[in-house]
This record gives structure tokens, C-alpha cells and sequence, in this order.
């Protein structure tokens, strides 16, 4: 497939509920019939890979960097590359094992921060004024009927404009866990025979049934009944020597987890229980004790917390706070993130469809068949250090780490689409000008593109930078007016189409370099090809702004979240597109002085509402409905 060829795409995110269609084909019935992940050209993608090094570099290292391409080209490269073709020819996705392996399973720095994202779900969601308990309950009924239709392969294919796409990562979602190793994790998928939940509360854990022996979900009286007892139970556990938080262990470093798990193994048979009753689990549910009141609250808190009420290492924690608003704290090593928002825009809709309206009756709620089972622990000397080392490890993570919220509400992707604008592109525009005009220059910009019109495909990198892009910036920060800034606005648009094409088709430029350089390090060349270790290599992919668009398309539910910085002096910034607003997370680190996500949060809207002047400069008549 050449990147070439006329294809009609979507882009990440917008739109992504696509095609949905209630028919009789199964979840997982067209998967064989997906065509196998592409091996772009290696011309092809040096020359991409080139072109995107063009605005980061000065002439004199551009011409380096091409001569190190040339060579490559006409040395070594084809030989990798033959290595990789044999690869392809084998396996439907040549990167699959290489991309769990190298991205989530092999770093042993923690997930807690680098790894697992959040999510915040509308306040709006489900009947009025619920509890605690009443809303993690309503939620799990949701869940678990998610989980009945998934597992029945009733979840309608996802398509994209026609297009089937791989559906594999929802067979993780449920009873599932990473398993910490010393030198790589696992990923584990458990029978979807346990009937249980896991409840995490005041640095304890409990093990709570929600089904029935014949595999039915409890009556959501029941649930509420048992989560009321687990917030019960817990209210006089305090001491930390008799209950002390085991879950911060998986916000560790991966290799100290590793030897903490295989130490409480070791140390007695009811840890090893514990472990796998919490590893098998169906989903885990945190019932945090704050009461977040703003957005930035509940973001940070679903993000960071205090890194004890969470078990770091299963695919999702809902977390329900004490005044009832509820987010996510996802590991990514499973899924990618628009999978989970299909998921909870599937439940929130199935709460509002059957529960919007009603709700019990205090009186109703029956004394529970089943209860809830607090788990037990053999902690000595050498545990509780551990578990103490965990805590101010995780600590200092939290403390280092900033966040920013803005719920934008001056417009949103009905007036963009108006002006015949691409949303996510427009967006992807205009934080690189917030940034520009912060810093005074452009680094490399990621943003996330999926790969999954494929067998098993997971996510390309976007190179967003462009000539284009840079060209943009530098004439929004010159008198030029209007009608040249608009020129330059919808030509830094177009050549993104071009590239986020690419990358949806499989022909993006990183994950082939990626596996040129696995292979050329699992095949022992010397000396190290030229190409890994020029300055251009490094610096093209040192992604000091990295993106991700999670907006769920037409007709989604508004759930928005983010992710930490990759690099330190770095942002992090993901965005949902609704109708009439943007919300965007923005992270960074605040042990890096050069870095704010306060002002950069400034510095976007401020670029949002002057590119917005160039759209009503145009001599286009507006009718839709907007904030401005």
C-alpha cells in the first residue's frame, strides 16, 4: 500500500465513532481478514525522515543528516531492512511484540506517571445528586454489561469511512493485569470466569463479588449494599503498621515492584492469594476519599492522586470520589486510549438510557446476599520498606508533576468545520503556536495516530512539525495580514493531512525506524550505523510537545483526559473536540524551570482566539451556533 493512493481518512480521534452499525457480524469475525501491518519503502521513509528533520536543523546539519541517509541507503539500510521483510512475511504485524516489548514492558521506570493516562467523565452522567456507593455501583452494572456483550462478540465492528478496524484490544480489557518482572513484564489475560471486582479504600483492599453463579450481574441494590460496607469496613483502618498501603508497591520502578512482588511471594501463601485474587480481577474500582470541585481537580487527582489508592497495573481504575464524580486511571500497555473512551461512552449512555430518570429507594436496598472479602497481607521488616521506599518514591513523582486543565468554550468543531477546517488539524496548529510564541522556537511534535485498518495494529507517530507548520508561526507573529495568515494557516493544514495520512496507512516514519534499529542491534553490527547516532535522529524524535486527540466523534459522550510529558522540559497535551467547546489537559514537569502548564494553558487560548480572528475575517456567513 503506497502512501500515495487515494484513501478517504478520518483523523485520530475526530469522528472515530465512525460507522457503527447494529448488524449480525461479531466483534472479532473479520479480524483474519485484516490485512497485514505495511513495511513502508526504506527510500520512502528516509526521505520522510528527512523532511521532517528539515525544520529542526540548520543547513549545515541538514546536509550531514542527508549524507548519512545516502549511506545508509547504499549501505547498510537495505540488508535491515531485507531483515525486516523476512519479519513481515511471517507475521501479519511485523511490530506487535517488538512495540509492547520496547514501549511498555521493558522500561522499568514506573507507569504510574510515564506510562498510565486518565480520564474524567461528564459530571452530568446518570441520575442527580448520587453517593459514592450509588455511583460506582451504577457504574458497574454498566460495565459489566459491557463486559456480557463483548464477551457475547455483540459490540459492533468499529469502522473508519467504510473501512473495518482491528478490535483485538478490547480482549484485554477485562480479567487482566500487567505482571511486574525484573527485566520485562507480561501482560496476563485470566478466564472470564471470576466473578469478582476488587475495591480499593483507605490503603486497603477488597475482593467483591458482582455476579452469580449462573454468571448473572447483581442487582445494582446488592452492589450499593456491598460498596456501602466496604466504605464501612474501612472507616477504622488507619493503622499503617496493620494496613499498610500494599497497592503503592505498583507505582514503583518496575524492577523494585518486581523483587517486592516476588518477596511478599516468597514471605507467605495469603500474599500470593491476594496477588492473584487482585491479577484475575474483572476491574478494579478506587473509592477515593477527596471530593474534587473543579476540573483540574478531579483531572489531577485521577492523573496523580496520592498514589495509594490505585493498582497501577490493571487495564483500568475507576475511580469514584466522595461527592460522586468519577474518572479513570488506564495502564496503556493493553489498549490505547480511544478504546477505553468507546467503552465508557458505551456505559454512560447505557446509564442515562436505563437509569437517568430513576433511581432506589433507600428503603429498597436489601441486606446483602454476598460480602464483600477485605484481603490479607504478611508484611514484615523488609515489605514495609519497601512499601515506605514506594510511597516517597511515588511522592517526589507527584510533587514534580504539574497539570492544567481548560474547558475552552469559545467554540468547538461545528464552527471549524464551517470554514472547511479539519478540527484536529486546526488544534494541532494552534498549540504549536501557543508554543512558538512561548519559547521563540519549534521542537519535534507528536502527535498519535492509529494503525488499526490493520491486523492488530496499535499507533503511529505523527510528525507534526512541518516546514509548513513553522512557516505558520513565523507569519502569525508578523504585521502580514489577515488573508496572508489564512494562506499560511490552510498550507501548514493541508501538508498535515498529508502526513497524518501516511500514518494512518502504516507508512508513517517511526515505528520503521524503530525496527531498523532492533534489528540492527539484535544482529550486532559494528560499528553502529551512522543514521542512530546522528544528532538529527535523536532531536527528530525528542518530542518536547506530544499530542493525542481523544475525541469520540459524532453523537460521543464528552470524556476528555491526558497524559504526562514524555521529556522533562516537554508538555503533554491531549484534547477532546465537542461541538462547542475544546477540552484540553496539559502537563508538564515542575522541577523544569522553563516549563509552566498554567502558561502554556494561557498561551493556547490566547493562539485559539487569534487563529479564530482569522476564520471571521473571511468573507464566509456564519450560522451555526458559537461562544464568540
Amino acid at each position: 500500500m503506497q502512501a500515495t493512493q487515494d484513501v478517504e481518512l478520518e483523523v485520530p480521534g475526530q469522528n472515530a465513532n465512525t460507522d457503527r452499525e447494529m448488524t449480525t457480524e461479531t466483534t472479532y469475525g473479520h479480524q483474519d481478514a485484516l490485512p497485514p501491518l505495511p513495511l513502508p519503502a526504506l527510500e520512502q521513509t528516509l526521505e520522510a525522515y528527512v523532511k521532517s528533520c528539515e525544520p529542526l536543523l540548520t543547513p549545515a546539519e541538514l546536509e550531514h543528516t542527508k549524507a548519512v541517509c545516502h549511506d545508509f541507503l547504499h549501505g547498510v539500510g537495505p540488508s535491515l531492512h531485507a531483515l525486516l521483510e523476512e519479519r513481515a512475511a511471517s507475521e501479519k504485524n511485523w511490530l506487535e511484540e517488538w512495540w509492547e516489548t520496547f514501549a511498555y514492558m521493558q522500561p522499568r521506570y514506573p507507569s504510574a506517571i510515564n506510562i498510565n493516562w486518565y480520564g474524567v467523565l461528564p459530571g452530568n452522567w446518570g441520575p442527580r445528586d448520587m453517593s459514592q456507593c450509588e455511583s460506582a455501583a451504577i457504574f458497574t452494572v454498566a460495565l459489566m454489561k459491557y463486559r456480557k456483550d463483548i464477551l457475547a462478540e455483540k459490540i459492533p465492528v468499529e469502522k473508519m469511512m467504510g473501512k473495518k478496524l482491528c478490535m483485538h484490544q478490547y480482549t484485554r480489557l477485562f480479567n487482566s493485569c500487567v505482571i511486574p518482572d525484573e527485566d520485562c513484564d507480561e501482560i496476563r489475560v485470566y478466564d472470564h470466569t471470576q466473578k469478582h471486582i476488587v475495591v480499593l479504600r483507605n490503603n486497603c483492599i477488597w475482593a467483591m463479588d458482582v455476579m452469580d453463579d449462573q454468571g448473572n450481574t447483581l442487582p445494582l441494590a446488592e452492589l450499593v449494599n456491598q460498596f456501602e460496607a466496604i466504605r464501612a469496613e474501612a472507616t477504622g483502618l488507619f493503622d499503617l503498621e496493620r494496613y499498610p498501603p500494599v497497592s503503592v508497591l505498583t507505582s514503583e520502578n518496575r524492577t523494585n515492584w518486581a523483587k517486592a512482588r516476588n518477596y511478599l511471594v516468597e514471605l507467605d501463601p495469603c500474599n500470593q492469594e491476594s496477588l492473584e485474587i487482585i491479577e484475575k480481577a474483572i476491574l478494579v474500582i478506587a473509592l477515593d476519599e477527596s471530593s474534587p470541585a473543579t476540573s483540574e481537580d478531579i483531572a489531577r487527582n485521577c492523573l496523580l492522586g496520592d498514589g495509594r489508592n490505585r493498582w497501577y497495573d490493571k487495564p483500568v481504575n475507576l475511580v469514584v470520589h466522595e461527592n460522586g464524580r468519577t474518572g479513570i486511571n488506564g495502564q496503556h500497555a493493553w489498549a490505547d486510549a480511544l478504546v477505553v473512551v468507546r467503552v465508557f461512552d458505551y456505559c454512560i449512555k447505557y446509564v442515562n438510557e436505563n437509569f437517568k430518570s430513576k433511581f432506589l429507594e433507600r428503603s429498597k436496598i436489601a441486606p446483602p446476599a454476598h460480602k464483600p472479602r477485605r484481603l490479607h497481607w504478611k508484611i514484615d521488616n523488609n515489605a514495609m520498606t519497601a512499601i515506605e521506599c514506594a510511597s516517597a518514591a511515588v511522592s517526589k513523582l507527584i510533587q514534580a508533576s504539574d497539570i492544567s486543565t481548560m474547558l475552552f468554550q469559545h467554540y468547538g468543531h461545528a464552527f471549524l468545520k464551517r470554514y472547511k477546517l479539519s478540527p484536529d488539524f486546526f488544534v494541532q496548529q494552534a498549540i504549536q503556536l501557543a508554543y512558538y510564541k512561548t519559547f521563540k522556537f519549534l521542537p519535534a511534535v507528536y502527535e498519535t495516530a492509529h494503525t488499526r485498518l490493520f491486523y492488530h495494529g496499535r499507533t503511529e507517530t505523527v510528525r507534526s512539525l512541518t516546514n509548513e507548520s513553522l512557516a505558520f508561526c513565523k507569519t502569525m507573529c508578523t504585521s502580514k495580514d489577515n488573508s496572508e495568515k489564512w494562506d499560511a494557516l490552510q498550507t501548514a493544514i493541508q501538508r498535515h493531512g498529508e502526513v497524518i495520512k501516511n500514518s494512518l496507512l502504516g507508512q508513517g516514519v517511526d515505528r520503521h525506524l524503530m525496527g531498523l534499529q532492533i534489528v540492527s542491534e539484535m544482529s550486532g553490527i559494528t560499528p553502529r550505523p551512522s543514521l542512530f547516532s546522528d544528532k538529527a535522529y535523536e532531536l527528530s524524535k525528542r518530542y518536547r510537545i506530544s499530542t493525542s486527540n481523544i475525541s469520540g466523534g459524532a453523537g460521543a459522550s464528552p470524556i476528555w483526559g491526558g497524559f504526562s510529558a514524555m521529556y522533562d522540559d516537554g508538555y503533554g497535551i491531549c484534547y477532546a473536540l465537542q461541538p462547542d467547546r475544546i477540552n484540553f489537559s496539559i502537563t508538564c514537569y515542575n522541577n523544569e524551570a522553563t516549563t509552566s502548564a498554567a502558561e502554556f494553558k494561557r498561551a493556547l487560548e490566547a493562539a485559539l482566539l487569534e487563529m479564530v480572528e482569522l476564520c471571521l475575517s473571511r468573507n464566509v456567513i456564519y450560522v451555526g451556533k458559537s461562544n464568540l
